[in-house]
């Protein structure tokens, strides 16, 4: 196919002569890069990407196992679920990425031996209901590494007034320039961590807090927890997030994104807005760890807005969420990776 007399698929002027004669035979198969892009994108997750991206995601040593993620169409079909589904009717999901829910008891009740825990969960205002989050951590068997908070409702006008501290965990936060967002994480105490204010953002828009872990037997881990303010247009939010993954595709570190992003996964084959976010962290191989709508309230459609993202997809792990609500839901990503 050529465009305006460029060649939107590299296709040579004889080549592409060659399909043009041939169109008829059944023989020869030929697909246009940018009409897949176009009309079959839900199939491809790297359609936004140059070829020098491209190269670079198919060298790195994660890509072997994108063989073992879901399709965008596995992910759509969970908008049919009205209310928790038994974990039986997941026959479909790949053995490689255990996605399921949980009851508030039996997770509770869960033992993870191995861990690198990471808990997300949208409070809608951390003070309000932190003695509900601190009872539903102190009841839980297992502990977390790592505590993703979002709309804790920290302003610089209004700082937390109460205690929001977790014995045993070191805060980070980001405060919202509005009465809504904000952002935190709590990181176990007995982790090497540090804030990464390099990465640190307080907009109008969305607001992020970054925290580095030293490892010392593997790499170095950088999880990051995002709020991005819905109604907004989302290209900044994009341009953001690229930038940082530029600088963080140079350090070859372990990442998790978690937060509420605000756009829902389930919608990316309607909203195209939604299909570059997912195909930017794509390109920089960060994959959706959740992949059942997080938010499931009767008489509303289920949606996927908040997600873990990570860099990490080896078929060593197993990860589980646990979607739950006081008034917005609990995301639960636990990679069962031994712990350094």
């Amino acid at each position: 196919m050529v465009i305006n007399g460029d060649k939107c698929d590299g296709t040579s002027r004889e080549m592409y002569e060659y399909l043009q004669n041939t169109v008829d035979d059944e023989a020869v198969s030929w697909h246009c890069l940018n009409c897949t892009v176009k009309f079959h994108h839900q199939n491809l997750p790297f359609t936004l990407t140059d070829d020098s991206e491209l190269d670079k995601i198919n060298k790195s040593e994660n890509m072997r196992f994108c063989e073992f993620l879901p399709s965008l169409e596995t992910i759509s079909v969970t908008t049919n679920f009205s209310n928790f589904p038994h974990n039986e009717d997941d026959y479909t999901l790949p053995s490689y990425l255990n996605s399921k829910y949980y009851s508030v008891y039996n997770f509770q009740n869960l033992k993870i031996q191995k861990n690198v825990n990471i808990f997300h969960s949208n409070m809608n205002g951390l003070e309000t209901k932190f003695d509900i989050l601190h009872n539903f951590l102190s009841g839980s068997v297992s502990a977390f590494d790592i505590l993703g908070i979002t709309e804790t409702s920290e302003s610089d006008a209004n700082s937390f007034t109460s205690n929001v501290s977790l014995d045993g965990y070191k805060p980070f936060y980001t405060p919202t320039n509005s009465r809504n967002g904000g952002t935190a994480l709590y990181v176990k105490s007995n982790l090497d961590s540090f804030e990464r204010t390099d990465f640190k953002s307080q907009t109008d828009l969305f607001e992020s807090v970054w925290v580095e872990i030293n490892n010392k037997r593997s790499k170095n881990i950088v999880c990051g927890c995002v709020y991005r303010h819905p109604n907004y247009q989302i290209s900044d939010f994009l341009l953001f997030l690229d930038n940082v993954l530029q600088m963080l595709s140079k350090e070859n570190k372990e990442i998790y994104i978690c937060g509420d992003f605000n756009i829902d996964l389930l919608k990316i084959d309607d909203i195209n807005s939604y299909l570059e976010f997912y195909n930017l962290l794509s390109s920089y191989s960060l994959l959706p760890l959740i992949i059942h709508p997080t938010r499931v309230v009767d008489g509303q459609e289920p949606s996927l807005i908040g997600n873990i993202f990570s860099n990490n997809v080896s078929d060593d792990n197993k990860w589980k969420y646990l979607s739950y609500t006081f008034r917005t839901f609990f995301s639960i990503c636990l990679s069962e990776k031994g712990k350094s």
